[in-house]
């Protein structure tokens, strides 16, 4: 494994500490973007009540199968923009090794608002599993996609791992380095973290994409080369080293991934 992490020359940047206090702690088992509006509350009605239980239902079966695709399919577009499918396959197992089949969900609360004329529901169910309890608040839309999803069993801890599947990050940062390289300096800047994006202004981007493209010449391909998983500024990072055959020599660049919530997004790049 290529130690490119700490030299003196290297370009990348860590989650700036005073980012960390906003950030979702992704050791829980919690997804929750809540409303996308502050509003109170309704009274609970019967209707809403019977509807929650059945998207209560379906939405735990979907954590049951083998795959992420019908939990991802039962998301709004919203929401997915939040979740990668290779993370919530990790929370998946963490609830069928844990805590088993689902046996029963009853609703223990349920309220309305309006946000921009669309009703939202949000529902809290008491879940009764195999190996243990759980609650499950979910709030859809009137289409009955999910909007945002917070799972709590005290069974479950610790269930972010090393993920399987690595091509969504693999596949990720080769299209970062490739705009890198391309001179695409608004689509690299777009692609990194807001706290990459902080320490890293879109004008000090530009600089060190001239520098890097002077030196190595035009991209003629990239190749992954290997990658190793740590736990830097307390959160989960995945290293993935790249080899970049340029014009002028072959280069190499690792990409950080740092996983803030259930999305790994990009806190750091080192090309050398």
């Amino acid at each position: 494994m290529r130690n490119l992490r700490h030299g003196p020359r290297c370009v990348t940047t860590s989650i700036l500490r005073s980012i960390l206090a906003i950030l979702a702690v992704v050791t829980s088992t919690v997804l929750s973007p809540g409303p996308l509006v502050a509003q109170e509350a309704v009274p609970e009605s019967e209707a809403s009540g019977i509807a929650g239980l059945e998207a209560h239902e379906a939405f735990l079966e979907t954590l049951m199968e083998e795959s992420s695709d019908q939990a991802l399919a039962r998301m709004d577009d919203r929401l997915l923009e939040l979740v990668d499918g290779p993370v919530l396959m990790m929370l998946m197992k963490a609830v069928q090794e844990n805590l088993g089949e689902v046996k029963e969900a009853k609703i223990i609360k349920s309220e309305e608002w309006d946000h921009e004329g669309e009703t939202m529901v949000r529902t809290v169910s008491e879940v009764s599993f195999e190996q243990g309890t759980g609650t499950l608040s979910l709030t859809v839309g009137p289409d009955g996609k999910v909007l945002g999803f917070d799972l709590k069993s005290g069974k479950i801890t610790d269930w972010l791992k090393e993920p399987a599947d690595k091509s969504v990050y693999q596949q990720g940062s080769e299209h970062f380095i490739r705009l890198f390289l391309d001179g695409e300096v608004d689509k690299t800047f777009e692609m990194m973290h807001a706290s990459l994006r902080e320490a890293v202004p879109r004008s000090e981007l530009e600089g060190m994409i001239e520098r890097v493209r002077a030196t190595n010449g035009d991209l003629e391909g990239v190749k992954f080369a290997d990658d190793a998983w740590e736990v830097q500024d307390g959160l989960p990072t995945l290293l993935l080293n790249f080899d970049v055959e340029c014009e002028n020599r072959v280069a190499t660049c690792e990409m950080k991934i740092q996983f803030v919530g259930m999305q790994g997004q990009i806190t750091g790049f080192h090309f050398q």
